[in-house]
């Protein structure tokens, strides 16, 4: 099952050696959820850890979450079947991201996208996607999608990925681009 976390949660291990393992096909290892009903998940963080799925999302917000607020997600070393980091499930925006940080996400052997986030006033940085990735690897519509207004994306590594090339990014909307790898 997955790692049910909410709002005020602190999700922190003591660098890579502490990983996550979600087998099987659940909707991700960690998973953020709002059992209020407003809905919103505020100030968590998940940090300083590995997280390896086999088909599944690494960090997902629960389809009912209408808002990610003020939350961080740092130092990851993320190895998912699906989305690692997926704040905005099924492209759909429906879950509002605002004022979060995503830094020094490294993904390695992905399957999937390395980041989708609607929302404005995030400040991504540090997305690193060198670690290749596995047999039947799809991003749809990029390896990073990002819509929304006034974001900050910065110092992102995004790789070809052979052998399965893909779009780099995806955004939209009003954002800060500096220093970025394609």
């Amino acid at each position: 099952k997955p790692l049910r976390i909410f709002a005020g949660v602190t999700l922190r291990g003591e660098g890579a050696g502490t990983v996550l393992v979600m087998p099987g096909n659940e909707p991700a290892a960690v998973l953020l959820v709002s059992p209020f009903g407003h809905k919103f998940v505020a100030s968590t963080v998940v940090e300083d850890l590995a997280i390896y799925t086999d088909k599944s999302a690494g960090i997902a917000a629960e389809p009912d979450v209408s808002n990610i607020v003020q939350c961080r997600f740092e130092n990851l070393v993320i190895s998912a079947g699906g989305c690692a980091i997926d704040l905005n499930p099924g492209l759909a925006k429906k879950v509002y991201t605002q004022n979060t940080t995503i830094r020094n996400v490294h993904l390695a052997k992905s399957g999937g996208p390395a980041l989708r986030l609607w929302g404005n006033a995030n400040n991504i940085e540090q997305v690193n996607t060198e670690g290749g990735t596995r047999e039947g690897f799809t991003a749809e519509p990029a390896i990073v999608t990002i819509a929304g207004e006034y974001n900050d994306i910065r110092s992102c590594i995004i790789e070809a990925n052979k052998p399965n090339p893909a779009v780099a990014f995806h955004v939209s909307g009003s954002f800060t681009w500096s220093h970025n790898w394609v």
